[in-house]
């Protein structure tokens, strides 16, 4: 049962949905605030993964950061100042605030980036009904373009309502806007091909036959090269981070986005905050200076205890028995490599299980 709406229905949530009829407008928000309030409650969804990852990016600045990357995080009074400066078009005078780190010394940074830290990280400790409304509101204004994205990729949910409301003749109109939009056209149709190949593999699949299944989850010989280099092949399909077109599943390189270069991810994907982003084999894309992954090999060093109990090695995942691998000390294992504590408050791993590989 989908529950009732906390808040009035914007008047506008953009232009896609500007063009429903009221009715349709009502059922599409109903059913998008419903799937958002349950990941919310279960402390799930992107809402949440987002700010724990921004979190998680103001700590390594925290950390490896210099005075200015720290003060440009806070970006308050302290830190900036404004600048007289000539508009290039009118000629006219305009005052904008510039950073200036000099005006808040970098043990002040330092401090005031952990209290906004330790703020975020109590926030998220708060009752679902405060979560809920501070990410509803934020959200909301992603909702055209979450259902715009739903239409062209055949989503189950928007699916119901166009069958609902009879409405199959707008599906290709809603794929003519999307591709007016924000949205590439050969990712429209590149997305909408993957999901009609894979639905129809798992439909044979099902029925006894796993041939079309196995060959879509098959790497091609680019993949395969690119694996024998140690890189990461995606196992999901979604949008090339530097060209913005579909990159289907197993056929593209994965990277994290603290091995993505800093002008790289302001210029491509500015809004874009989450760890794993995807780019094609191709050479226009995958080119060192669009980020290259780092290798984490295995520690070498005199370590003292063993495993107590069976766990995968945390460098290349090889199933390690109790008592044949080694505990590692955090301090030896990159952050993005990393286990996210179970639940906001929880300790943090002081130790991790390596086995014993000698790269």
């Amino acid at each position: 049962m989908v529950s009732e709406l906390p808040f009035e229905i914007p008047a506008a949530c953009g232009r896609f949905y500007e063009t429903l009829e009221a009715k349709v407008q009502k059922e599409l928000f109903r059913n998008y605030y419903s799937r958002f309030e349950s990941d919310i409650r279960e402390g799930s969804g992107h809402s949440i993964e987002n700010y724990l990852f921004e979190i998680e990016m103001l700590e390594n600045v925290l950390e490896d950061g210099d005075h200015l990357e720290i003060a440009s995080y806070l970006q308050g009074d302290e830190t900036s100042r404004s600048i007289e400066k000539i508009n290039p078009f009118t000629g006219e005078k305009i005052y904008v605030n510039e950073l200036d780190s000099n005006r808040l010394s970098e043990e002040d940074a330092r401090a005031k980036l952990n209290d906004e830290i330790m703020r975020r990280r109590d926030f998220l400790n708060s009752s679902p009904e405060v979560l809920l409304e501070k990410f509803w509101r934020e959200d909301i204004e992603n909702f055209d373009e979450s259902y715009l994205f739903d239409a062209v990729t055949g989503m189950p949910e928007f699916s119901k309502v166009i069958s609902e409301f009879e409405l199959h003749k707008l599906t290709q109109e809603v794929i003519r806007r999307a591709n007016r939009t924000n949205l590439h056209k050969d990712y429209a149709a590149e997305a909408i091909k993957c999901r009609e190949q894979y639905m129809e593999a798992e439909k044979l699949n099902q029925a006894g036959d796993p041939s079309f299944l196995d060959a879509l989850q098959s790497l091609s010989m680019e993949a395969i090269e690119f694996k024998s280099q140690g890189r990461r092949i995606t196992s999901e399909g979604g949008p090339c981070y530097v060209c913005g077109r579909f990159v289907w599943p197993h056929n593209g390189e994965l990277l994290i986005w603290s091995e993505i270069p800093n002008d790289v991810r302001k210029r491509y994907i500015p809004d874009v905050f989450q760890k794993w982003h995807i780019r094609h084999f191709w050479a226009e894309c995958s080119g060192p200076e669009f980020g290259e992954r780092d290798i984490f090999l295995h520690p070498t060093g005199n370590f003292e205890k063993r495993n107590a109990k069976p766990e995968k090695c945390i460098v290349c995942a090889a199933d390690v028995p109790a008592q044949s691998g080694w505990l590692i000390p955090v301090s030896l294992v990159p952050k993005w490599k990393q286990t996210r504590p179970a639940f906001p408050g929880a300790k943090t791993k002081n130790f991790y299980v390596m086995c014993g590989k000698v790269d």
